[in-house]
């Protein structure tokens, strides 16, 4: 989870329903990936666009399929990279499911106004589009998605949802229990329970750690708290380093190539104040490294850098040079 702490202009770069849109800044709260969130399932009675409540922090929020909002056609299940971007809408914070994060546009870059009738259920949300990366993408003005007719169905999914979040957040603290002295009864009867609300997912979710329990596996050390991992690629990276420099994020990215340590990035409050790779120390040498490398994954572990930290380079600018790069690469 990522969160954006400082004030920032320009537009975020998204992608849904297979078309690229843009979003102001000013408005957004903080990007996470979707199969990172505690989400409590829709009710039966939903619209189509509402997607579950997200359960974070102490104020849960509504998820909202951009795709089906603005009318294009949207993916049925979440790929592994889905992003959400958590926005405010009339004050209340909503998550806006994307297919992905592409990046950052600047404030300067110049708009056009669109035809409203260019998407059916945009009802003039969509007023203005700019060039970047050689098309057209249309800017989000959220509040307009939302028509009488809409935010009537907006206010009452969420007052159905209630019911389903206050089940779902009690079970979710029985599984952070589970988590920290797990046992395969345990899992089994949290399993009982989500299948009792007709949540099979969840249900065969906790059967299946119940199956991969094993008294070795109890007793094994568990990953650094709040760590986040996966597998990388050359457009993997790009996303990371934008997103953690988007949200002012300080902490370690480590980068690792089959078999062996690929290298490391440092942020500070979102600037990247050291870069390693194999015995490359120059953080500009080092990155270019990095974006040359094939099958690593990588792991971010959130804390502040050393005292004295200072930016290594003009980050911006290196962002960048690395999309141009990685626009690039085959």
């Amino acid at each position: 989870m990522i969160a954006n702490e400082k004030p920032l202009a320009g537009w975020l770069w998204l992608r849904a329903g297979g078309r690229d849109f843009s979003l102001p800044l000013e408005g957004v709260r903080r990007v996470s990936l979707h199969r990172q969130l505690r989400v409590a399932p829709p009710g039966p009675t939903v619209p189509s666009w509402w997607s579950g409540v997200a359960l974070e922090g102490a104020r849960p929020y509504p998820l909202l399929k951009l795709a089906e909002l603005i009318g294009v056609p949207g993916s049925a299940t979440c790929a592994e990279d889905s992003v959400v971007v958590v926005a405010s809408l009339w004050s209340q914070p909503v998550g806006l499911l994307c297919d992905r994060f592409r990046g950052i546009i600047p404030a300067n870059t110049p708009s056009w106004p669109l035809s409203p009738a260019l998407f059916i259920a945009a009802d003039r949300a969509l007023p203005r589009a700019r060039l970047w990366a050689g098309q057209p993408v249309p800017d989000l003005e959220l509040e307009r998605l939302f028509p009488p007719a809409r935010r009537a169905q907006f206010d009452q999914a969420l007052k159905d949802s209630k019911e389903y979040v206050d089940q779902v957040w009690d079970l979710g603290e029985l599984e952070q229990q589970l988590a920290e002295a797990p046992n395969s009864e345990g899992y089994l009867d949290l399993a009982a329970r989500y299948q009792e609300l007709g949540w099979q997912a969840e249900a065969e979710r906790m059967q299946a750690r119940a199956s991969q329990i094993s008294p070795e596996a109890m007793q094994a050390a568990r990953p650094a708290a709040g760590a986040l991992s996966g597998t990388c690629s050359p457009r993997v990276l790009l996303e990371l380093l934008q997103v953690l420099w988007l949200t002012g994020q300080s902490g370690e990215l480590l980068l690792e190539a089959p078999g062996r340590p690929a290298g490391s990035v440092s942020f500070h409050s979102g600037r990247i104040v050291a870069a390693r790779s194999g015995d490359i120390a120059d953080p500009r040498a080092a990155l270019q490294q990095l974006f040359s490398l094939r099958g690593e994954r990588y792991q971010f572990f959130p804390g502040t850098p050393a005292a004295g930290a200072v930016p290594a380079g003009d980050t911006a600018a290196w962002m960048s040079e690395f999309e141009r790069l990685v626009s690039v690469t085959p």
